[in-house]
Order: C-alpha cells, then sequence, then structure tokens
C-alpha cells in the first residue's frame, strides 16, 4: 500500500473516531435532558400534590396515581441510564481501538516515507527549461547530468520519477528537481561521483 492509500485510510479512521465522539456528546446530551425533564416531572407532582393537599382535595386513589406516576417515571430514567452507560463504555472502549490503528498507521506511514527517502536526492541548481516542465524532461536533465558527472551505468530506467519542487523561500533560482531511484546502488554512484566532479560541470552540459 502506498503512502497515499495509508494517508487517506488514517483519514477516514480518523474521521470515523470524530463521529463516534459526536454519538458519545449526544448520548451524553441526552442523558441530561431525561433527568432535567424527569425532575422537572417530578417538582410539577409535588407541587400540584401540595396544592391539592392545601384545599383538601387530595383522595387517597389520586396520591396513589401520583406516587405510581413518580415510580414509572424513575424506573424509565433508570433503564435509560443504564442503557446510556453501556452506549457510552461501548463508543468509548471502539474509540481506545480507533485510535490506537490511527497511531499504528501513522508510524507504517513514517517508516514508509524514511524507506522512500532513501532512494531520493535533491539536485539544486539545474536550469528549468520552461515553468511546466514534465517529468520526463526533468529525468532527462537529470542523465545529462550524471552523465557529465562521469557516472556512465546509471540509466534512465534506474529513475522512478524526476520532478521540480517549490523552493521553501522565494527565490529567482531554478526550482530544485527531487530524483528518486528505483535502486539505492544507482544512489550510490551519485553520490560517490558528486563530491568530485560537481565543481567541474558548466551549464552548457546540461
Amino acid at each position: 500500500m502506498t503512502t497515499k492509500k495509508l494517508r487517506e485510510e488514517n483519514e477516514l479512521l480518523r474521521s470515523e473516531i470524530e463521529g463516534l465522539k459526536n454519538q458519545l456528546y449526544k448520548i451524553s446530551e441526552d442523558l441530561k435532558t431525561q433527568q432535567a425533564t424527569a425532575a422537572s416531572k417530578s417538582s410539577r407532582t409535588a407541587e400540584a400534590k401540595q396544592a391539592k393537599d392545601t384545599i383538601e382535595r387530595t383522595n387517597s386513589e389520586e396520591r396513589a396515581e401520583a406516587v405510581v406516576f413518580m415510580s414509572k417515571q424513575y424506573d424509565d430514567l433508570e433503564v435509560f441510564r443504564k442503557q446510556a452507560t453501556q452506549d457510552i463504555q461501548q463508543i468509548t472502549k471502539k474509540l481506545d481501538s480507533i485510535s490506537k490503528k490511527c497511531d499504528e498507521i501513522t508510524e507504517a506511514i513514517e517508516l514508509a516515507e524514511q524507506y522512500s527517502y532513501q532512494y531520493n536526492i535533491k539536485i539544486m541548481g539545474v536550469p528549468q527549461l520552461n515553468e511546466k516542465e514534465s517529468a520526463e524532461t526533468t529525468a532527462s536533465l537529470c542523465m545529462k547530468l550524471f552523465t557529465a558527472m562521469g557516472v556512465t551505468d546509471v540509466s534512465l530506467q534506474d529513475i522512478d520519477i524526476a520532478h521540480r519542487v517549490q523552493s521553501r523561500r522565494p527565490s529567482q533560482n531554478s526550482n530544485p528537481i527531487i530524483c528518486k531511484f528505483v535502486r539505492r546502488l544507482a544512489k550510490e554512484k551519485i553520490m560517490a561521483a558528486r563530491k568530485h566532479a560537481l565543481d567541474n560541470i558548466t551549464p552548457d552540459q546540461l
């Protein structure tokens, strides 16, 4: 799997984490609402009972009905609390599992990139023929540079891709080239030759 695919999968997992967090927040808010509703109903029931007692119109049946009503509300609240607690625990467990996967993917991406960078070299100062230089043109420039350096046993087939990258700071110089080889041996040959050849290369040789 390419690092691009790994990053995409990692982003999908992180999106799932955010979705689960939102779900957890909703459950918590529903629990608060249920508690507030039950408390409000209980308060209204108590006020009604007190008013009835005051005007001496509350009979035993009405009192029993009020007790049953409050008991049912309490039972419903307890059922909701238990279910909400279970849901929160399950979501938390899944969040932990997904977070662990995200960490593993991030580590895999970093390792893959480190391994990939072993095949890369960054070349500065090569004239840029045009603003929209193709990868094929850039690779050909690299081959001319390598030949001028005296490296003759590295071919175009040894280059995976070559492309320009934007400089970190604005500059009038040509953009640097990133040249990625398909084998590390080719890179090592170029790196071994650069110390002795770069000072003697002229723009006419490129």
